[in-house]
């Protein structure tokens, strides 16, 4: 049986070659992790409103003000555009393989050479002794010449097999990775200046707490002072007050070295002189932008972060493609074409004109395996990038329950530090109006106005730990959504 081998069939046998040596380059997150469940264990709390600006939610204007001027001013910010800039640029270059180069040449060359440089003795020919206009007094005969050259050359590599295409492909999936890893970095930083700012006014409220704990102290003083004018108070009372009034006044000047730092960390994230006199809210906000209960675990990947993760597994996939094709032939067009003169001025002159094509093929036969090395070398940095994949999407699970669990931590918290302001408060009081009227001892005061404070200032704290856990959660979440389940009503 004779088979007819054709053009057409020979086409149609390297198309299905090449489809066959293409593997999958697109990367899906299931590929990676499949064990996701369908919802968070600890239960999201209700969602209320939707808000894309996520710091306008708090409601706190001055906060919004700084906001702005952090995202124009923060020199770390700032870099990351820049950042950008050179990942796109690095990807232009290692992607313009692919296209064939050209290259303007512009040459002149003025030469003398003489005839003793080729070991030829001009006395054969009787032309020695200088007689020759062409010969020195030494009788050596020379001659000079110049060359003009104008040329345009070019040099293309065909992408037979795909090689330069996959190496392309990398580098724009690479450049890809960088923008949302640069994105995400952008929001982290958001979310970092705006914990820093609250933070700052809670270590304010903390100062103004000290000093009304400073004017408690200076009036059961004046309290103590007069009972024992009276002969009512010991002496022992009067050190008691006074020694708890100097204690006091060492912890209003160490609260305000700590308001201070907290400004100052903030006015150099504005781009200001850190003065330590920045204006700052005088309490913290009690809402924050909501997430909506129920929430799928699946748009965690939504995450530019994650998403820059599986950009990467791809990316590694084309290099291995890349480092395969390798192995097969390469072959390149060169050439070039222009005019040659020993004449300056007929250098634009097409009748000197000179040009020169070929083709170069390359079969790698032996190269100690380098090549085969580098195809090793590019999976072994695929299965890096998948691991990496998996462990980042591990991670981010574990920010969210982390974040939702001390926030429901906290939250019941708050409500049971709340009952305790309230009710050393009023021990306190208490406390005060039986010292005066001799019912109860000093100790006793000064004890019930320690646990009083020691309760704000613990509620304020846990305020601020509350607050500082739904920034991470939204940084966790990967930002602003919308409401999935609205829509698809």
């Amino acid at each position: 049986m004779k088979i007819k081998i054709t053009n057409h069939s020979i086409t149609c046998l390297l198309c299905i070659f090449l489809a066959s040596c293409s593997p999958k380059n697109k990367i899906e997150p299931i590929d990676l992790f499949n064990d996701i469940p369908p919802s968070w264990s600890q239960e999201l709390p209700e969602m209320e409103k939707y808000t894309g600006n996520w710091w306008e939610s708090l409601g706190d204007t001055l906060f919004t003000s700084y906001f702005n001027t952090f995202m124009k001013n923060n020199t770390n910010l700032l870099s990351t555009y820049q950042q950008l800039e050179i990942a796109k640029i690095s990807a232009q270059i290692r992607s313009a393989g692919i296209f064939p180069t050209l290259a303007l040449n512009n040459s002149s060359n003025a030469r003398k050479q003489n005839f003793s440089g080729f070991g030829f003795d001009p006395s054969l020919l009787g032309i020695g002794s200088g007689d020759s206009t062409n010969s020195s007094d030494s009788g050596v005969l020379s001659f000079s010449s110049n060359i003009f050259n104008l040329n345009l050359g070019f040099q293309w590599e065909l992408d037979i097999w795909g090689k330069l295409l996959n190496a392309r492909k990398s580098a724009w999936k690479d450049f890809e990775a960088s923008s949302n890893e640069l994105a995400y970095a952008q929001f982290s930083m958001m979310t970092r200046f705006a914990s820093s700012y609250f933070q700052a006014v809670q270590l304010n409220i903390q100062k103004e707490l000290s000093l009304e704990k400073l004017k408690t102290f200076e009036e059961l003083q004046r309290i103590v002072l007069e009972r024992y004018q009276k002969g009512i108070a010991s002496s022992l009372d009067v050190n008691l007050a006074e020694s708890s009034l100097a204690f006091q006044k060492v912890a209003v000047e160490n609260a305000k070295i700590q308001s201070k730092a907290g400004i100052q960390l903030i006015e150099i994230s504005l781009g200001k002189y850190p003065f330590g006199s920045l204006k700052l809210t005088k309490s913290l906000p009690k809402d924050f932008a909501h997430v909506p209960s129920g929430l799928p675990s699946n748009l965690l990947l939504r995450r530019p972060d994650l998403k820059a993760a599986i950009l990467k597994v791809e990316s590694s996939n084309y290099r291995v493609n890349e480092a395969k094709r390798g192995l097969f032939p390469s072959i390149a067009l060169t050439g070039s074409a222009g005019t040659s003169t020993s004449d300056l001025k007929n250098l634009l002159d097409g009748d000197f004109s000179v040009f020169n094509i070929g083709a170069n093929i390359l079969l790698p036969v032996f190269q100690g395996g380098r090549l085969r090395a580098n195809v090793r070398n590019s999976e072994n940095q695929l299965t890096l990038s998948e691991l990496d994949a998996i462990n980042k999407i591990l991670i981010t699970f574990q920010e969210v329950e982390q974040s939702i669990e001390n926030s429901i931590s906290l939250k019941k918290q708050l409500s049971s530090i709340q009952d305790a302001v309230n009710s050393s408060e009023s021990a306190y009081n208490l406390a005060v109006n039986r010292y005066e009227t001799g019912l109860t001892n000093l100790i006793t005061v000064l004890d019930s106005q320690q646990r009083w404070f020691d309760a704000r200032q613990q509620k304020n704290i846990i305020e601020y730990q509350l607050l500082n856990s739904k920034i991470n959660l939204f940084l966790a979440l990967g930002g602003v959504f919308n409401d999935e389940s609205k829509e698809e009503n």
